[in-house]
């Protein structure tokens, strides 16, 4: 993350590192067969939805 700070904006840096929560949520749902609620859905996709927003610009 460091690195990407030198070389990226910070609003870019910062909107895919929160990527890593959807990424977490795929992993539990994997390799802890937690349950996936809509609500845990419509965040997701939230956040994937305003990383591209914000990596667009």
């Amino acid at each position: 993350m460091f690195k990407a700070l030198q070389i990226r904006k910070v609003s870019q840096v910062a909107a895919v590192d929160k990527l890593s929560v959807v990424i977490a949520i795929i992993l539990s749902v994997l390799f802890f067969k937690e349950t996936l609620t809509i609500k845990t859905i419509i965040e997701a996709l939230l956040i994937i939805s305003g990383t591209i927003l914000f990596t667009m610009k």
